[in-house]
């Protein structure tokens, strides 16, 4: 199955605590809502912004622990980690700042940022983004084939592609 996630934040303070959690607490729950959902075989789109002010050591230890194969859209906070040397950037089976590609009939359009107007938008494709955090980018200006998976929005755990694919449809009617 395919999953979509962004703005975990691991290691944010201020995120944890707006948040309601210290980081740990914050770190903890996220491992385990990301694993009770995410099996070893499933593919994991992250929409950017994993983490904050983690070192490279915590970055790669929360990796470790995350199941699934998983595929980096950067967002702006990713670039501090992904350039340092021992940083294990093998945990992704890949990274960049756009990602498309087709599911079933659907063409899914994947940047951090949610954008006015993107890759087969009036084809009907699909735009995932994240970075605003909260669902408050006005649905008109963007259209109905679009979604926020930041974690906020999502329940803190990634959505499935049939999840995303219900929610989408459901926003055209």
């Amino acid at each position: 199955m395919i999953y979509f996630i962004s703005d975990t934040h691991f290691y944010h303070k201020n995120i944890a605590t707006a948040r309601g959690y210290t980081v740990e607490e914050m770190n903890a729950e996220l491992i385990h809502n990301w694993n009770s959902v995410i099996d070893a075989s499933d593919e994991v789109y992250i929409l950017g912004d994993l983490f904050y002010r983690a070192t490279i050591e915590q970055a790669n230890e929360i990796l470790d622990c995350l199941n699934g194969v998983k595929y980096l859209v950067v967002g702006n906070h990713d670039k501090h980690y992904l350039k340092k040397a021992n940083f294990n950037s093998s945990h992704f089976k890949e990274i960049n700042h756009i990602i498309e590609f087709n599911y079933e009939s659907y063409h899914f359009f994947l940047c951090h940022y949610p954008v006015i107007d993107w890759n087969r938008k009036r084809y009907g494709s699909i735009h995932l983004y994240g970075h605003v955090h909260e669902n408050n980018v006005p649905q008109h200006i963007l259209g109905p084939q679009t979604y926020n998976v930041s974690v906020e929005n999502i329940d803190y755990k990634p959505i499935s592609i049939d999840t995303v694919i219900q929610i989408i449809n459901k926003q055209k009617e």
